[in-house]
């Protein structure tokens, strides 16, 4: 028999329940965690750090393009509150400013990617390219301990992306999740 699988929902502020969060995944064996913000509202390493340290997978959705937005308008308008902001904001999540001298949105990209290796016990990670219905793209990145789990993470999904219907991210998950099936599951031969 296998366990119940149990998918919990927060409607708040990821700030204020990812460290409650944490704390109950630290009873259980196995997590898997989704980090889905709407752009980079909400993305705060205060919100998504205790949830990335968590034992188990994370995936987090990164919107590249809106990350080097901020940082180049943080760059560009020093003397602007809103600009200044945008630059603690990148320095908060990032962990440094290393974010300044980026010269591109893949840079960034990899800062993020390494401060989530070295700062919350993850060795491996995979990263899929998701194209946008209005044009452009993010990425969907997992956190792993193992460099299989990722590789074969990535194999999979990209497969599903590929497929006619497998651009929802509820399909995504599930192929995470294992419960897709092929018909032949489902179909007894004898």
């Amino acid at each position: 028999m296998l366990p119940q699988q149990n998918v919990t929902v927060f409607n708040k502020d990821i700030a204020d329940v990812s460290q409650g969060i944490a704390q109950e995944l630290q009873h259980k064996t196995i997590s898997y965690i989704v980090i889905d913000p709407q752009a980079f509202q909400g993305m705060t390493w205060a919100g998504i750090g205790p949830l990335l340290h968590c034992k188990g997978d994370a995936m987090v959705t990164w919107f590249e393009a809106e990350f080097w937005r901020m940082k180049c308008a943080a760059c560009s308008q020093n003397e602007h509150q809103a600009a200044e902001a945008s630059g603690e904001r990148l320095t908060e999540l990032l962990g440094n400013d290393q974010w300044k001298n980026a010269q591109s949105a893949e840079e960034l990209t990899k800062i993020f990617i390494t401060r989530v290796l070295n700062d919350c016990d993850k060795t491996a990670h995979a990263k899929i390219k998701i194209p946008r219905s209005e044009g452009g793209y993010y990425w969907m990145i997992l956190f792993t301990k193992a460099a299989k789990l990722a590789d074969e993470w990535k194999k999979h999904v990209e497969k599903r992306i590929n497929s006619a219907h497998g651009r929802d991210i509820a399909v995504l998950l599930d192929v995470k999740a294992g419960r897709t099936a092929t018909l032949k599951n489902w179909i007894k031969t004898e």
